[in-house]
């Protein structure tokens, strides 16, 4: 894509002391904005708590109340208010934040999403609340065979590296999670040093640099010592596995490991 190349030559970067990282890519214009605040922790770094599905569990607990908007719908409402949106997802190694509102509410948008990630109230009412729905939807699962396969698929992949574990986690190990566990997992994980905040839209780069440094430079930087990921055994000969389920349909996944992984 020749396109690449001229968009990195655009982007403005900064690094704050407290390991922040900045990048801004201005689209003129465009009247909106999208910013993203991407935290570099997901299921594979829940350690001992690994199956108990805390970085997704996380993800619910900071739409519950933030220091500057403690009721749970606060944010949201705010931003359904200034004709925005706003949702979240957890991957493997990531967790992501992100809202796309209008150019004018860029700099209100950038505060909602750093309160939610460096403020978080874990209201206990709203930790059960969260824990429901999860195990409902971790249940959920077991009427999707395209999730049974791919799950299936990662377990066969994977003998011992975290990556074989469904990032939502086990319902059985879901179920001993309590708000003590939420907490220290975010006090871990959660640090200006493993998040990037990334903006694209109707921005002067250096004025939405210079407020997110503002707003986000009293964040202490917290640990920035990473969980041993258990490494997987060489593969050296084809695996395969075959689950079964009542659906008119079969759903087949094939995978190949690169050399060196």
């Amino acid at each position: 894509n020749t396109e690449r190349p001229q968009i990195a030559k655009q982007i403005y970067r900064r690094t704050l002391p407290n390991g922040l990282e900045i990048f801004i890519c201005p689209r003129p214009g465009t009247g909106t904005v999208f910013t993203q605040a991407v935290v570099k922790t997901g299921s594979i770094h829940e350690g001992r708590f690994l199956g108990c599905g805390l970085s997704h569990f996380l993800e619910h607990m900071v739409f519950s109340g933030t220091e500057h908007y403690p009721g749970h719908t606060d944010i949201a409402d705010r931003v359904n208010k200034l004709g925005g949106r706003l949702n979240a997802s957890t991957g493997y190694s990531t967790t992501q934040y992100y809202m796309e509102l209008p150019a004018e509410a860029a700099a209100e948008g950038v505060d909602m999403i750093y309160d939610m990630i460096a403020n978080p109230l874990f209201p206990q009412e709203r930790f059960l609340h969260e824990k429901d729905v999860i195990l409902r939807e971790c249940a959920m699962r077991d009427d999707r065979p395209a999730t049974a396969v791919y799950e299936k698929f990662l377990a066969s992949a994977f003998r011992k590296h975290p990556l074989r574990v469904p990032i939502i986690g086990y319902g059985e190990k879901i179920a001993t999670v309590d708000r003590e566990i939420m907490r220290a997992y975010y006090e871990e994980r959660y640090s200006p040093a493993r998040t990037a905040f990334v903006v694209a839209g109707d921005v002067d780069p250096v004025q939405m640099a210079d407020h997110i440094e503002k707003t986000a430079s009293s964040w202490r930087m917290g640990r920035i010592d990473d969980p041993i990921l258990t490494p997987e055994p060489m593969q050296n000969m084809l695996r395969q596995a075959q689950t079964f389920y009542n659906d008119p349909f079969a759903w087949v996944i094939a995978g190949w490991r690169e050399p060196g992984s």
